[in-house]
């Protein structure tokens, strides 16, 4: 996820900022893993029916 998003650095802003960041980021990475299964997909489909 830290790759993905660039977040190298570990801050300490409170925990309501720290909180806030985290949900934000596990938000993007699971839409971000669900963008990346959907094109999967649609690859194994044209795969499967061009094949």
């Amino acid at each position: 996820m830290k790759r993905d998003f660039g977040f190298a650095k570990t801050r300490y802003r409170g925990l309501a900022k720290n909180l806030h960041h985290l949900q934000i980021a596990m938000a993007s990475a699971s839409l971000l893993m669900t963008a990346r299964a959907t094109v999967i997909q649609a690859r194994m489909k044209t795969a499967v029916t061009t094949g």
